[in-house]
């Protein structure tokens, strides 16, 4: 991970004295943590992970939001946009 952040071209210009661009930039490397792996293997990984969040018997509603909300982001990252049930939403607006 290390040598990732330091092989980017903006390291030493904006990240290293920026908290804020160092913990976006790890987020970004983080998210990417199979890039030799098949696409569609990676969404339907981050599709289970999103699914299957559960909260366990001794975490509160806010570390479970925020295990939800996290898994939510990664799979948005891998598919590149937001989750959208649009014949779902068509169909709710219909009526």
């Amino acid at each position: 991970m290390q040598n990732k952040l330091l092989a980017q071209s903006d390291y030493e210009d904006e990240i290293y004295n920026n908290l804020i661009k160092l913990i976006k930039a790890l987020k970004e490397h983080s998210l990417n943590y199979q890039e030799a792996c098949y696409e569609m293997s990676i969404i339907s990984d981050a599709f289970q992970a999103l699914w299957n969040t559960t909260q366990k018997e001794n975490e509160n509603l806010q570390d479970y939001t925020w295990h939800f909300k996290t898994s939510k982001d990664i799979l948005e990252s891998h598919i590149e946009g937001p989750i959208q049930l649009t014949k779902y939403y068509v169909m709710m607006n219909v009526k």
